[in-house]
């Protein structure tokens, strides 16, 4: 887990360290991806490659909260 989502091993050790693993994934996923959408969507092709690369993105975004709570709580190693 810690080679996919190296935000979320972080976020182990101590509290400051969760939420700042939280942070980050929160602003990459609904700051960095509307901005991104919004200025290439209008273009046919690339505006929809792109968009399907920030759904990836949204979801990748989605599994690290997820991996840094379980790895905090230490459900998972």
């Amino acid at each position: 887990m810690k080679k996919y989502f190296p935000l979320s091993a972080a976020g182990q050790k101590s509290v400051t360290h969760l939420i700042v693993a939280l942070v980050a994934y929160l602003v990459i996923g609904w700051l960095i991806g509307p901005i991104i959408g919004k200025l290439t969507g209008w273009i046919p092709l690339i505006g929809g490659i792109l968009k399907f690369l920030m759904w990836l993105v949204y979801v990748y975004c989605v599994c690290g909260i997820i991996v840094a709570l379980l790895l905090f709580f230490k459900v998972i190693k």
